[in-house]
């Protein structure tokens, strides 16, 4: 989020409000809203002549292409289909060209191409096309802003996580622990075998002298 508009923000109000959502929305390389929504002066746009500067805010902030209700500029679409690949590629480890043009509303492949590579230029997304099987194999994307009620969900998923890694730790611990076990087994046996070897060779060697002085005798 551009600390600028959270600024302007503090000091703007109606109309200039407006202007300045539509500025944020537009200005390259910014990917985060919700800071300039959470400011009083925009939050004062609810239920006013101004509303659907508002809604068009948290529409950037969390939604998607498919909650789009409302005319935008061309510059605004662009940044959307930007958000909208993000929140896709948040979801999917594999993107299909055709489920892309589906969702981000395109009509060709060029287009949709020339899409992922301006998102993976400014940093929001990393992976690579294959044209081969018209996809997008995603490597890595940026963080959508978040709403109160996503965090109890982020909070479940870290949780979960959490008790999956620990149990893969207690798994892995498990195993060393059988590994070093069978380890030292081998050795004890190991040094067994070896002790009675000595015997056995001892016993042999006796065995001989025996038979060699039974034979001067």
């Amino acid at each position: 989020m551009s600390e600028e508009f959270v600024l302007l923000a503090k000091s703007t109000r109606g109309s200039g409000c407006v202007k300045l959502i539509n500025d944020c929305i537009e200005k390259p390389g910014v990917f985060h809203f919700t800071e300039l929504l959470q400011q009083p002066t925009i939050q004062q746009l609810q239920n006013t002549e101004f509303d659907q500067s508002f809604k068009l805010l948290q529409l950037f902030c969390f939604g998607t292409l498919h909650d789009l209700k409302v005319q935008i500029s061309p510059l605004q679409m662009h940044k959307l289909r930007q958000l909208t690949l993000v929140s896709l590629a948040n979801q999917n480890a594999v993107l299909q060209y055709n489920d892309l043009l589906q969702s981000l509303q395109l009509s060709n492949i060029r287009e949709l191409e020339d899409l992922i590579m301006d998102s993976v230029y400014s940093g929001i997304v990393k992976g690579k096309m294959d044209q081969k099987h018209s996809r997008f194999m995603v490597e890595d994307s940026i963080s959508r802003d978040l709403q109160l009620g996503d965090l109890d969900t982020v909070k479940n998923q870290l949780e979960g996580w959490i008790e999956n890694a620990n149990q893969i730790l207690e798994t892995l611990d498990a195993q060393a622990k059988k590994i070093t076990s069978d380890a030292q087994q081998r050795e004890r046996e190991k040094l067994l075998f070896s002790n009675k070897l000595k015997e056995a060779r001892s016993d042999t060697h006796m065995d001989k002298r025996e038979r060699q002085k039974a034979a001067r005798r």
